[in-house]
Parts: structure tokens; sequence; C-alpha cells
């Protein structure tokens, strides 16, 4: 199966391209998102030092019809928030070309990066959207990966395989998650969610195996 990682410049009518360039050390990412016809609906994880000011930003935003902050942990520097916004256009054009957009993904400073998995077809129909959309992007390398291989992403694997280096999966822990998460440079909150999903892969294929 293919797999692609793509970076590209967001278009200047999403709201993620006036925040994020407004505040270019904090990072926007996307953990859940469902574009619609009118307007979408997303989950957004903010971390850095401004993410305080990107909060207040996104709410007072034209394109964001309603955002609801869901938590903030002041010590992690990071925020949930739930919005609804217009023009999910990355989000659109993916889904009109068949090409599935894997969460999370991370937004800064104006610029997406994105790991896909379709059929060559499929990311050849993805590239010729963003040529329509106008937006410059790069295709870091397209690759065929065994079926085996996509069990985990790319992050997961390389947090999980950084937890297990470092104790995280011993008994008793040599390591604790937010230890983890430091040696990741990653928010608390993030490394666990990678982790567990990345768990409940491995016992799914396990028990479906």
């Amino acid at each position: 199966m293919p797999e692609a990682k793509i970076s590209a410049n967001v278009p200047e009518s999403m709201w993620v391209h006036d925040v994020s360039k407004s505040h270019p050390d904090t990072v926007f990412r996307v953990v859940s998102a469902l574009p619609g016809d009118d307007h979408g609906v997303g989950v957004v994880e903010i971390e850095g030092e401004g993410y305080e000011d990107a909060l207040d930003d996104i709410s007072e935003h034209e394109a964001i019809h309603d955002s609801e902050v869901l938590y903030e942990q002041d010590e992690n520097r990071t925020a949930l928030v739930q919005l609804k916004s217009q023009k999910h256009l990355i989000l659109q054009k993916a889904s009109q070309s068949g090409v599935p957009m894997e969460m999370p993904f991370e937004i800064q400073d104006g610029v997406g990066e994105w790991r896909l998995r379709a059929s060559h077809e499929s990311l050849s129909e993805l590239g010729s959207a963003f040529d329509s959309m106008g937006m410059e992007y790069t295709i870091e390398y397209v690759r065929d990966v065994e079926e085996d291989a996509c069990l985990l992403t790319e992050k997961q694997r390389e947090v999980v395989g950084k937890a297990h280096e470092l104790g995280y999966y011993d008994t008793p822990r040599e390591i604790s998650l937010s230890e983890v998460a430091n040696e990741m440079d990653i928010a608390k909150s993030t490394c666990s969610e990678i982790l567990h999903r990345a768990e409940g892969k491995v016992v799914s294929e396990f028990l479906e195996g």
C-alpha cells in the first residue's frame, strides 16, 4: 500500500492560516474533524507559549461560528478546543479525492504536515486538487509499505519505541508518562493519546489474529 508524507501551505482563506501565522511558535494539532457543506466541526489541541493568545484569536476569527475550550493545562502550555468553522477546504478536497486524512496532524506557522495512505491514483487526484486550490506543497516521500507495517503510524511507532526503550513498559515501570512526553518533546496529553491509540491497535490485532 502506498504511504506518502506531504507538507503544504494552508490556504489563506482558512482560519488556521491566520492564527498559526500570528503565533508561529504554537503548534495546532487537529485531533478530529468532520467537514460539512457549509461548515465543519473539529477538535484542535493547541500547544506552545502563546496558546492563550491563540485561543482568543480563534474565538474572534470571522470564520469561526462557535468555539469551546474543553481543557487547559498551564504547566504544559496546552489547550483543547472544539470549534465550528467555515472552509474546511483541505479535508473536503481530500474526501473528494478518496484520500482519508490520518489524525492527528499538525499545522505550524501556516504549514501543515500529513501522512497519507491511499492508492497512487487517489494521491495523484489529491495533488491535482491542491494544485487547483493554488496550494504550494512538497511531497516528502511516497513509498510502498507492507500491510503489517501500517498497523501503527510513524509517530506511534516512534513514541512506543522510545517508551519501550526507556522502560515505560517494564514491571515496575522505569519511567513515567510525563518523562516519556518530555523525552519526545510533546505534551503529556498528546503522549498519552498516541500510546493509547497504538496500544489499542496492537491489542485488537492480537485478539483478532
